[in-house]
């Protein structure tokens, strides 16, 4: 239905269509100010999911292979974007970055966006280590292996397909934060602003 709109002659959002025209996507992609901040976010998503997805990562792996004291205190505050409005969250954050005297910028929303974006990894990645049969870290370690091989050439192929989803979980989080973006954004406007 959204789509019919955007192809819609009038302005108005309701049935029956006024003509078609592709008159609305001529004028996005004309515009320099709407194609700046769509590389943007562009380049904040990609950033921010990719650190988010290796955080995430390593905080699932430590969470489901090791028990340690301390370790459901690091899943609460882990957890802690999930629960924390967003808005109280961007207002935090641009507290914390004023007090350290950091400007707002394309780095700042991409630190607050793998912020957000980390419990959704952990939690996709660490439903793929559960389902991941333990054994076969132990077969390679009974062969020789040392356990950073084994991550790397046992446990990361066998739950990629888990990274992969946190990944583009990643990415869809930071491409539809809009209230982060606003506080934290300075000059540099994302797409969702």
């Amino acid at each position: 239905v959204l789509f019919l709109f955007s192809l819609n002659e009038g302005t108005s959002l309701s049935f029956p269509l006024q003509g078609l025209t592709l008159r609305w996507y001529e004028e996005v992609f004309s515009s320099p100010a709407l194609l700046h901040s769509a590389r943007n976010s562009i380049l904040v998503a990609a950033g921010s999911s990719c650190c988010a997805t290796a955080l995430g990562t390593a905080v699932a792996l430590l969470l489901m292979r090791f028990s340690f004291r301390g370790d459901q205190l690091l899943f609460a505050l882990a957890m802690l974007p999930l629960v924390v409005p967003v808005v109280i969250l961007a207002v935090a954050l641009l507290v914390l970055f004023l007090a350290a005297g950091i400007d707002r910028s394309l780095w700042t929303v991409a630190i607050a966006h793998t912020v957000v974006a980390l419990p959704y990894v952990i939690l996709i990645v660490a439903a793929g280590l559960a389902g991941f049969d333990s054994d076969l870290e132990e077969a390679a370690m009974d062969l020789g292996a040392p356990y950073g091989r084994v991550i790397l050439n046992v446990v990361l192929p066998l739950i990629a397909p888990s990274i992969l989803s946190a990944w583009l979980v990643a990415v869809t989080v930071s491409l539809d934060e809009f209230a982060l973006a606003l506080f934290l954004a300075g000059t540099e406007q994302t797409f969702p602003v």
